[in-house]
């Protein structure tokens, strides 16, 4: 897991926290808003690009730790 975005990996724990109190429809709205709002950040297109294109698996991710993503980027995700 240390080699993966810190960003996602905090998108992810936050997803299945709110998901707990959402209905089915709500989860697939939230999974859709999530989809475009990381379609906006530059790490999708370094994974992309580094781990499936040019295969240096050597992504230089928008933060080094979980800890240095903050809740406001965390907000403005979802």
């Amino acid at each position: 897991m240390r080699r993966l975005s810190p960003l996602s990996l905090r998108l992810i724990f936050e997803t299945l926290k709110r998901a707990k109190d959402l209905t089915l429809k709500e989860v697939f709205q939230q999974d859709f808003q999530l989809t475009y709002a990381i379609f906006r950040r530059n790490d999708f297109y370094e994974g992309v690009d580094k781990l499936l294109i040019s295969k240096t698996y050597d992504p230089k991710w928008e933060h080094e730790k979980v800890e240095d993503v903050t809740e406001v980027e965390i907000k403005e995700c979802f």
